[in-house]
């Protein structure tokens, strides 16, 4: 389960920092558009954020994109 949500952070993870090369933003911005602390930005590029379901809708939703599932 451990590999599980590791994969599923760094996936999230990954997926930020396409967002930000994309939109030419920088960490601080980030941060801004999310609208969270810089502490929880930083765990979040890191790869080590614990997200709720709520958490990755709203942060697809800043990205401009729809969170869904898929099991493989």
């Amino acid at each position: 389960m451990i590999a599980a949500m590791r994969a599923l952070q760094e996936s999230v993870s990954s997926a930020v920092a396409t967002y930000m090369a994309k939109e030419k933003i920088g960490f601080n911005e980030l941060t801004r558009r999310l609208d969270t602390s810089s502490r929880q930005t930083s765990r979040l590029l890191k790869g080590e954020a614990n997200l709720t379901m709520a958490s990755i809708a709203e942060l697809a939703a800043v990205m401009g994109k729809k969170a869904r599932v898929v099991f493989e």
